[in-house]
Protein backbone atom coordinates (compact mmCIF):
# COMPACT_ATOMS: atom_id res chain seq x y z
CA UNK A 1 0.00 0.00 0.00
CA UNK A 2 2.98 2.32 0.82
CA UNK A 3 4.23 1.60 -2.42
CA UNK A 4 1.26 2.34 -4.10
CA UNK A 5 0.75 5.24 -2.39
CA UNK A 6 3.97 6.56 -3.39
CA UNK A 7 3.60 6.04 -6.76
CA UNK A 8 0.59 7.78 -7.37
CA UNK A 9 2.25 11.07 -5.54
CA UNK A 10 5.06 10.65 -8.04
CA UNK A 11 2.61 9.88 -10.48
CA UNK A 12 1.81 13.55 -10.31
CA UNK A 13 4.94 14.74 -10.70
CA UNK A 14 7.01 16.48 -13.44
CA UNK A 15 9.86 14.36 -12.04
CA UNK A 16 8.60 10.76 -12.98
CA UNK A 17 10.25 10.19 -16.29
CA UNK A 18 13.55 10.79 -14.91
CA UNK A 19 12.59 8.55 -11.68
CA UNK A 20 11.42 5.95 -13.99
CA UNK A 21 14.70 5.91 -16.60
CA UNK A 22 16.62 6.35 -13.03
CA UNK A 23 14.95 3.49 -11.77
CA UNK A 24 15.01 1.52 -14.65
CA UNK A 25 18.78 2.18 -15.23
CA UNK A 26 19.60 0.99 -11.68
CA UNK A 27 21.36 -2.60 -11.63
CA UNK A 28 21.28 -2.38 -7.80
CA UNK A 29 17.63 -1.62 -7.45
CA UNK A 30 16.16 -2.75 -4.06
CA UNK A 31 13.25 -5.13 -4.25
CA UNK A 32 10.62 -2.26 -2.82
CA UNK A 33 12.33 0.27 -5.52
CA UNK A 34 11.52 -2.56 -8.17
CA UNK A 35 7.78 -2.42 -6.88
CA UNK A 36 7.78 1.36 -7.18
CA UNK A 37 8.90 1.49 -10.44
CA UNK A 38 6.24 -1.28 -11.52
CA UNK A 39 3.44 1.12 -9.99
CA UNK A 40 4.72 3.87 -11.97
CA UNK A 41 4.97 2.13 -15.21
CA UNK A 42 1.52 0.79 -14.42
CA UNK A 43 0.48 4.07 -14.25
CA UNK A 44 1.88 5.40 -17.54
CA UNK A 45 0.40 2.25 -18.86
CA UNK A 46 3.19 0.52 -19.95
CA UNK A 47 1.92 -2.98 -18.91
CA UNK A 48 4.33 -4.66 -21.27
CA UNK A 49 7.32 -3.15 -19.05
CA UNK A 50 5.64 -3.94 -15.98
CA UNK A 51 5.18 -7.74 -16.50
CA UNK A 52 8.82 -7.95 -18.09
CA UNK A 53 10.12 -6.11 -14.38
CA UNK A 54 8.33 -8.31 -12.57
CA UNK A 55 8.31 -11.64 -14.49
CA UNK A 56 12.28 -11.34 -15.35
CA UNK A 57 13.49 -9.85 -12.00
CA UNK A 58 16.31 -12.15 -10.66
CA UNK A 59 14.15 -11.67 -7.39
CA UNK A 60 11.13 -12.78 -9.50
CA UNK A 61 10.16 -15.60 -6.86
CA UNK A 62 10.67 -13.20 -3.69
CA UNK A 63 6.85 -12.67 -1.54
CA UNK A 64 7.45 -8.84 -2.32
CA UNK A 65 7.65 -9.47 -6.20
CA UNK A 66 4.91 -12.01 -6.17
CA UNK A 67 2.15 -9.97 -4.36
CA UNK A 68 3.40 -6.94 -6.49
CA UNK A 69 2.70 -9.07 -10.03
CA UNK A 70 -0.55 -10.75 -8.82
CA UNK A 71 -1.74 -7.09 -7.77
CA UNK A 72 -0.91 -5.60 -11.18
CA UNK A 73 -2.71 -9.05 -12.63
CA UNK A 74 -5.64 -8.34 -11.06
CA UNK A 75 -5.85 -4.75 -10.96
CA UNK A 76 -6.14 -5.71 -14.85
CA UNK A 77 -9.00 -8.31 -14.16
CA UNK A 78 -6.31 -10.94 -15.79
CA UNK A 79 -7.86 -13.69 -13.64
CA UNK A 80 -5.88 -16.66 -14.77
CA UNK A 81 -2.53 -14.69 -14.58
CA UNK A 82 -3.27 -13.69 -11.68
CA UNK A 83 -4.13 -17.22 -10.44
CA UNK A 84 -1.11 -19.00 -11.73
CA UNK A 85 1.28 -16.24 -10.06
CA UNK A 86 -0.69 -16.56 -6.90
CA UNK A 87 -0.21 -20.60 -6.94
CA UNK A 88 3.37 -20.01 -8.02
CA UNK A 89 3.55 -18.10 -4.31
CA UNK A 90 1.68 -20.70 -2.57
CA UNK A 91 4.06 -23.23 -4.09
CA UNK A 92 7.24 -20.91 -3.38
CA UNK A 93 8.98 -20.52 0.59
CA UNK A 94 6.59 -19.01 3.13
CA UNK A 95 3.44 -18.90 0.38
CA UNK A 96 1.62 -21.62 2.10
CA UNK A 97 -1.24 -19.38 3.90
CA UNK A 98 -4.77 -19.47 4.35
CA UNK A 99 -5.39 -16.37 2.51
CA UNK A 100 -3.38 -16.95 -0.67
CA UNK A 101 -5.58 -20.33 -1.11
CA UNK A 102 -8.62 -18.11 -0.67
CA UNK A 103 -7.31 -15.76 -3.04
CA UNK A 104 -6.09 -18.48 -5.43
CA UNK A 105 -9.67 -20.07 -5.16
CA UNK A 106 -11.15 -16.51 -5.97
CA UNK A 107 -9.48 -16.00 -8.96
CA UNK A 108 -10.31 -19.59 -10.31
CA UNK A 109 -13.58 -19.11 -9.82
CA UNK A 110 -13.48 -15.67 -11.59
CA UNK A 111 -11.11 -16.56 -14.32
CA UNK A 112 -14.29 -19.46 -14.63
CA UNK A 113 -11.88 -22.48 -13.99
CA UNK A 114 -14.40 -23.66 -11.00
CA UNK A 115 -12.76 -26.88 -11.74
CA UNK A 116 -9.16 -25.74 -10.67
CA UNK A 117 -10.79 -24.04 -7.56
CA UNK A 118 -12.51 -27.06 -6.56
CA UNK A 119 -8.94 -28.50 -6.57
CA UNK A 120 -7.62 -26.13 -3.55
CA UNK A 121 -10.36 -26.25 -1.64
CA UNK A 122 -9.38 -29.36 0.62
CA UNK A 123 -6.35 -27.70 1.44
CA UNK A 124 -8.06 -23.92 2.22
CA UNK A 125 -10.65 -26.30 4.64
CA UNK A 126 -7.39 -28.34 6.07
CA UNK A 127 -5.50 -24.44 6.62
CA UNK A 128 -8.95 -23.16 7.94
CA UNK A 129 -10.25 -26.13 10.13
CA UNK A 130 -12.65 -23.60 12.21
CA UNK A 131 -14.37 -21.12 9.15
CA UNK A 132 -17.43 -22.20 6.91
CA UNK A 133 -16.21 -19.95 4.41
CA UNK A 134 -14.04 -22.74 2.24
CA UNK A 135 -17.22 -24.91 2.99
CA UNK A 136 -19.96 -22.50 1.68
CA UNK A 137 -17.46 -21.61 -1.56
CA UNK A 138 -17.31 -24.85 -2.65
CA UNK A 139 -21.19 -25.64 -2.27
CA UNK A 140 -21.41 -22.31 -4.54
CA UNK A 141 -18.86 -23.37 -6.95
CA UNK A 142 -20.53 -27.07 -7.53
CA UNK A 143 -23.91 -25.37 -7.73
CA UNK A 144 -22.54 -22.82 -10.18
CA UNK A 145 -21.30 -26.48 -12.56
CA UNK A 146 -25.02 -27.49 -11.76
CA UNK A 147 -23.73 -30.05 -9.39
CA UNK A 148 -26.59 -30.15 -6.86
CA UNK A 149 -26.07 -33.39 -5.29
CA UNK A 150 -22.33 -32.86 -4.36
CA UNK A 151 -23.22 -29.19 -2.91
CA UNK A 152 -25.98 -31.01 -0.31
CA UNK A 153 -23.38 -33.54 0.58
CA UNK A 154 -20.90 -30.51 1.26
CA UNK A 155 -23.54 -28.81 2.80
CA UNK A 156 -23.99 -31.48 5.28
CA UNK A 157 -20.82 -32.53 6.20
CA UNK A 158 -20.46 -28.88 6.82
CA UNK A 159 -23.47 -28.87 9.16
CA UNK A 160 -22.36 -31.55 11.26
CA UNK A 161 -18.90 -30.01 11.48
CA UNK A 162 -20.17 -26.39 12.63
CA UNK A 163 -23.23 -27.94 14.45
CA UNK A 164 -25.68 -25.43 14.63
CA UNK A 165 -24.24 -22.52 12.83
CA UNK A 166 -26.90 -21.33 11.21
CA UNK A 167 -25.70 -19.85 7.80
CA UNK A 168 -24.72 -23.69 6.53
CA UNK A 169 -28.28 -24.50 7.62
CA UNK A 170 -29.27 -21.55 5.63
CA UNK A 171 -27.67 -22.60 2.46
CA UNK A 172 -28.90 -26.03 2.99
CA UNK A 173 -32.12 -25.14 3.24
CA UNK A 174 -31.99 -22.56 0.20
CA UNK A 175 -30.42 -25.39 -1.78
CA UNK A 176 -32.86 -28.34 -0.87
CA UNK A 177 -35.75 -25.51 -1.86
CA UNK A 178 -34.32 -24.31 -5.34
CA UNK A 179 -33.45 -28.18 -6.11
CA UNK A 180 -37.51 -28.92 -4.99
CA UNK A 181 -36.64 -31.62 -2.17
CA UNK A 182 -37.74 -31.13 1.60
Amino acid sequence: AAVKQAAQVIGKSEEKPELILGLRDNPNRTLQETCLLAELLEIESDYEAVDALLVESEHASDLLILTQRIRSLMARELWEKAAEATKDLIEGQGGRKSLFVRNLVNLYERAGKTDEALKWLPEWKTMSPGSIEPWLTEANLLRSERKTEEAIKVLRLAANKFEGDTTVLSELAQVYTEDGKS
